[in-house]
């Protein structure tokens, strides 16, 4: 068993991480099937088991979710491994910042969704999608599995008038994070329990928004480093949106997103940014075969968790031979822990093998929408899902091209079954024949990748730092920085991109395929 440890902080990630764990879950439900790729994926990596209040065996996400109180929706109520005491430790770890009198007021309880009260009536079946997304308030309204208390981690919500300048501030996440951990024992108490459960771990998966919990989660990860526990550890951090930079709040956000990537380049093996959804190409949410809301969350958010899951499947295959810590290597050779997410969803029939490059849209920051023959590839995991046998075989003679090789680079390659859309996804398929479309599934192609783009974005954060105009420095000065540790962070971050591997120039004429479910 290779167990890894989930880690969740911030709304948008929890919607990714909601998608993703119903995904999970449909795996588990289906591994009956001994033909279907269920069968193929080992539960015991991503849930633990236990015994719930009524002595009954469950089966849970290994799983770390934070987020503010006020984000979670109705889980408390709707969750059936939930105590009695849910609320107590709500009210605890609401005031646990004020020492003073307070006055106590009875917050309305929020009721479940439709889709979380047909899943409690074992009438899932019913739901109806079109209904799904106006039916989604919050993350929890569409999760599918049961969680262990100790999962779930309410961060104590900021004061409206402070919100503002909460988000982005650096100083405030780490003062965030040391209350909460003096006030719940989260290192002692939830963090060392599901690390002591697992046999063998391979390392920590983390999806954090920077914004609100880039300074948290560097805080509690630095706190596992300080305590020399040496698991590898692999992030997904979303990136602020960051609109006009003569903003002194967008400042603070981008200021904040910089000081995320220098810390989780000192405490990650891998490290893999993702754009804010609002910059991504439109075609990824609009084409002949989708119609996705970009603003809606629960939409944005279903795209990226199936790369991510995509992403991340051979971690979680019986027959791989990959973990976090060989995943690193095989991308980043132990250089800069820089790595892109490209892919393309729902990936149609009608596309030839020899045109997948040029479709392979980005979801990181710096790169091209769309790769390019002037774009040069270091190092490459593909995986394909939903390939006929014929279409593996036409990928595999494609990937042979020079063309090819030399956008893709040397390329490892997993094929799989079909992305399996539980009732919990969106219906934002278009009705066509020229999908890759089974019965509860589609086909798709995701990569991970260190390209000659990878890198570039850092640039902009250096130039913003260096350029010290005063509306950054006053930006900087919210987050608590000096002018001078301005220009050390800008450095450290050219550093940073200066330990980018170039590659060793070869043109390898081997593409390593592993071939999961035909």
């Amino acid at each position: 068993m290779k167990e890894i440890l989930y880690i969740q902080a911030g709304s948008l990630a929890n919607y990714v991480g909601t998608h993703f764990w119903n995904t999970q879950e449909s795996y588990r439900e289906s591994s009956a099937d001994s033909d279907g790729l269920a069968s193929e994926i080992d539960h015991d990596v991503s849930f633990r088991e236990g015994v719930n209040h009524d002595g009954e065996s469950t089966y849970c996400p290994r799983l770390l979710v934070f987020d503010h109180q006020a984000n979670f929706g109705a889980l408390s109520q709707s969750n059936a491994l939930y105590g009695e005491d849910d609320n107590d430790r709500d009210h605890v770890l609401q005031n646990m910042a004020w020492s003073g009198n307070t006055i106590e007021y009875e917050r309305e309880a929020i009721l479940p969704s439709n889709y979380q009260v047909n899943l409690d009536l074992e009438n899932s079946e019913d739901v109806s999608p079109a209904a799904q997304l106006r039916d989604i308030r919050y993350w929890s309204d569409f999760t599918r599995p049961y969680y262990v208390p100790r999962t779930v981690q309410k961060v104590p919500d900021v004061p409206e008038w402070e919100k503002e300048s909460a988000r982005g501030n650096w100083a405030a996440g780490h003062e965030t994070f040391v209350r909460y951990d003096e006030n719940t024992g989260l290192m002692e108490g939830p963090v060392r329990t599901f690390l002591e459960e697992c046999d063998t771990i391979q390392g920590i998966q983390v999806v954090h928004e920077t914004g609100s919990f880039g300074s948290f989660v560097h805080s509690l990860l630095s706190a596992l480093h300080d305590e020399g526990t040496k698991i590898p550890v692999m992030t997904f951090p979303l990136l602020a949106e960051v609109g006009s930079l003569h903003n002194r709040h967008t400042l603070r956000l981008a200021i904040n997103d910089a000081l995320t990537l220098r810390g989780l380049g000192e405490l990650s093996l891998l490290n893999v940014p993702i754009q804010h959804p609002a910059a991504w190409h439109l075609d990824i949410f609009e084409s002949e075969y989708i119609h996705a809301t970009r603003s809606h969350p629960y939409h944005m958010s279903a795209i990226l968790s199936a790369h991510i899951e995509s992403a991340t499947l051979p971690l979680r295959l019986k027959a791989s031979n990959h973990d976090i810590y060989s995943f690193a290597g095989q991308l980043c050779g132990g250089t800069a822990p820089l790595a892109s997410l490209t892919g393309i969803f729902p990936l149609c029939s009608s596309l030839k093998m020899s045109q997948l490059p040029e479709h392979l849209y980005s979801l990181s920051p710096g790169s091209r929408p769309r790769l390019s023959e002037g774009t040069r590839s270091y190092s490459r995991h593909n995986v394909t899902r939903g390939l006929s046998q014929s279409a593996i075989t036409a990928y595999d003679e494609a990937m042979l091209a020079k063309t090819i090789q030399w956008m893709l680079g040397p390329v490892i390659s997993t094929h799989a079954g079909a992305y399996p859309l539980p009732n919990s996804f969106p219906a934002f398929f278009r009705p066509t024949d020229g999908l890759y479309r089974f019965h509860s599934s589609v086909a798709a192609v995701t990569s991970l990748s260190v390209t000659e783009q990878t890198p570039v974005f850092l640039d902009q954060y250096v130039k913003l730092l260096k350029k010290g105009r005063a509306v950054c420095i006053q930006a900087a000065t919210d987050l608590g920085l000096e002018k001078d540790e301005m220009l050390e962070l800008a450095a450290d971050l050219q550093t940073l991109k200066d330990r980018f591997s170039a590659g060793d120039g070869s043109e390898s004429d081997v593409v390593h395929n592993e071939s999961d479910e035909e």
